[in-house]
């Protein structure tokens, strides 16, 4: 599949706090899972205290989106880091919520 060329992740950190924002842009569906896999493994290697999902400027997110959330959250709790999940829309609260995450998921 073509990556969407709306689609893009971004990492950012910051050093006084060893905090980390993967920021997903755009569609985050199944032709993006790689793009975002990248940036979650550069991320994981920055040993971070707390990692932050920004979803503010995501439109879609699809099924296998939500697999690659719950992998991210499972390898940084295996690290013992926590995972933020930035989704300020209600359809992604909604959509958490149906998958039966909105318990399993700190979301903000």
């Amino acid at each position: 599949m073509k990556r969407p060329s709306n689609f893009s992740t971004t990492l950012s950190t910051d050093a006084e706090t060893q905090l980390v924002t993967v920021a997903v842009i755009g569609e985050f569906e199944s032709a993006t899972i790689a793009a975002f896999e990248v940036v979650v493994s550069r991320a994981m290697k920055l040993n971070p205290v707390q990692v932050s999902l920004d979803l503010s400027e995501t439109q879609l997110i699809d099924s296998a989106a939500i697999g690659a959330i719950m992998r991210f959250r499972r390898d940084l709790s295996a690290d013992g880091t926590d995972l933020v999940v930035d989704a300020p829309h209600d359809y992604q609260k909604r959509l958490f919520k149906i998958a039966g995450l909105g318990h399993v998921l700190n979301t903000e």
